[in-house]
């Protein structure tokens, strides 16, 4: 079983983008952003502008969140191959 992401960021700097939002539009691009960190895809052409800006502004932190997460999962494993490795040597 592969383990999945479950939290992603996101950050403080996208609130200027967010306060020129309508509420229900950035509620609109939330539930997105939640189905692409769920399913790995939204549906963006059906999307009107604001929601759209809103929506990309979150997935970012979404992307960057998985980035981040798979370079330290493979730092991980490096690690835990590298002391297993040295545990074989050394018994």
């Amino acid at each position: 079983m592969t383990k999945r992401l479950s939290w992603f960021k996101m950050y403080g700097a996208i609130r200027g983008t967010l306060e020129i939002i309508p509420p229900e539009k950035i509620g609109d691009a939330l539930l997105s952003a939640l189905q692409f960190f769920a399913e790995g895809q939204a549906d963006e052409e059906n999307m009107d502008t604001e929601t759209r800006l809103a929506y990309r502004t979150i997935k970012q932190g979404i992307l960057d969140s998985q980035t981040e997460y798979e370079t330290r999962r493979e730092a991980g494993k490096k690690a835990m191959e590298k002391r297993w490795k040295a545990a074989k040597n050394k018994g």
